[in-house]
């Protein structure tokens, strides 16, 4: 067999989870030597457990306030459970664990338990923060380019900073997550009354959280969706929000633009 296909089998078997993984494994497994005191199996197996050690080592490093709330044995369970689901398949392990929140939802153990509705929410804060740090660096604000094409609104649309990431939630996530920081908890957990809008960014070496408004936080979703600037502006609700375009390009939330090279003011030319 080919090098490149039995490397090919010892990837898929270590990424692979259930019955798919039991039959990489073997036959893996017939292509190891039996030497040294160990079965194919055993040595294999040193590589599958390191492998999975690594990703557990990493979702308590990314969620150490779910961890606290749901205790080092119940997290150490959902983690595995969650490794064993869900490969590394992104070089930088630092980036693992983004399906981690939505997978704690729906986890019954925990949904039966109660009062723990939140918790979807607040993972996902932690993994913004978390990942925020490692995302790849802006290139800083071409203004002399933009002064150039800013007058044509239909074709442009802004790009928002690599780190940044928007999310709302109807629970006090950001209360919850500043307090178990600093070994303080809340006696209850209770809905708000209007719902929370945050903004995760890297600031230079920092990474913050921040509380915006719904217009912000409508205003930068529709920019990481594609909407262009003349759609926006056309908007009651965003075309306020506009005004503030030199602040959030100061703080680096918007961090360039680029032109849709076919636009929409062929059918949007105004007389």
């Amino acid at each position: 067999m080919a090098i490149s296909t039995t490397q090919t089998l010892f990837s898929e078997a270590l990424l692979a989870s259930g019955k798919e993984s039991a039959d990489k494994l073997s036959q893996l497994e017939t292509l190891v030597r039996n030497t040294g005191g160990l079965s194919p199996h055993e040595r294999i197996s040193i590589y599958k457990s390191t492998g999975l050690s690594a990703k557990i080592a990493v979702l308590k490093q990314i969620y150490p306030v779910c961890e606290k709330i749901l205790g080092a044995r119940a997290f150490q369970h959902v983690a595995q459970a969650y490794a064993d689901s869900y490969p590394s398949l992104h070089f930088d392990l630092n980036l693992y664990g983004d399906h981690f929140a939505h997978f704690i939802d729906g986890v019954e153990q925990l949904n039966d338990a109660g009062g723990l509705e939140y918790l979807k929410d607040l993972c996902l804060l932690e993994y913004y923060w978390h990942t925020a740090y490692y995302q790849d660096n802006d290139p800083a604000f071409d203004f002399m380019a933009f002064s150039k094409v800013c007058d044509k609104p239909y074709n442009l649309v802004l790009d928002l900073s690599h780190s940044l990431q928007l999310m709302s939630s109807e629970y006090p996530i950001e209360e919850i997550w500043r307090g178990h920081q600093q070994n303080e908890t809340l006696s209850s957990i209770k809905g708000l009354q209007d719902r929370s809008f945050l903004c995760v960014f890297r600031d230079g070496f920092s990474v913050t959280v921040q509380a915006v408004s719904q217009s912000y936080h409508d205003f930068l979703q529709a920019c990481m969706q594609g909407v262009v600037l003349g759609d926006i502006a056309e908007n009651p609700e965003l075309a306020d929000v506009l005004a503030d375009l030199p602040l959030m390009i100061e703080k680096a939330w918007v961090s360039g633009f680029h032109v849709l090279q076919i636009g929409r003011a062929s059918c949007r030319e105004r007389v």
